[in-house]
């Protein structure tokens, strides 16, 4: 796998919180950080960028379209939930013409701080990291990780 290394996401330059390293990945006190940063200077998924709302819409749309009979949906590594937010009001919205209403999402961010605009009846947050935060009998119908192979090493 090759590495890739980012200083900013969001226009905030990391050195401006933390001291980056090319040899640790973010952990949850870079995210702790980050987000505090982040809702400094976006008060709603409306503010954000139109071309990352756009590619999260259109994942949102494509997770729809493949969780058609799933209940039980897990997210891992939500980040601020835009993915999830987008996906639960398509759920909640298709509700009415689908007998299926016990859909949720449990989404999983290692840090807290991420939640800030994630609040919805069919999302259960979890901050940690999986498989840890779970519990060992918990099942889910369908999982599904948006952006997080940065950290996975080549073993």
């Amino acid at each position: 796998m090759k590495k890739v290394f980012c200083y900013e996401w969001f226009g905030i330059n990391f050195v401006d919180f933390i001291k980056p390293s090319f040899r640790k990945i973010a952990d949850s006190n870079f995210y702790e950080k980050f987000y505090r940063e982040f809702y400094k200077r976006y008060h709603s998924y409306l503010d954000l960028p139109e071309s990352y709302k756009k590619s999260k819409s259109e994942v949102a749309n494509f997770l729809f379209n493949e969780i058609k009979n799933k209940n039980k949906i897990l997210s891992i590594g939500c980040g601020n939930g835009c993915i999830e937010y987008k996906l639960a009001n398509l759920i909640l919205e298709n509700s009415q013409k689908n007998t299926n209403t016990d859909r949720y999402i449990t989404a999983i961010e290692p840090s807290i701080q991420a939640f800030q605009w994630v609040d919805f009846e069919n999302v259960r947050l979890l901050q940690g990291f999986f498989p840890d935060v779970l519990e060992p009998s918990e099942k889910f119908d369908v999982a599904y990780a948006s952006v997080v192979d940065y950290v996975f090493n080549d073993a």
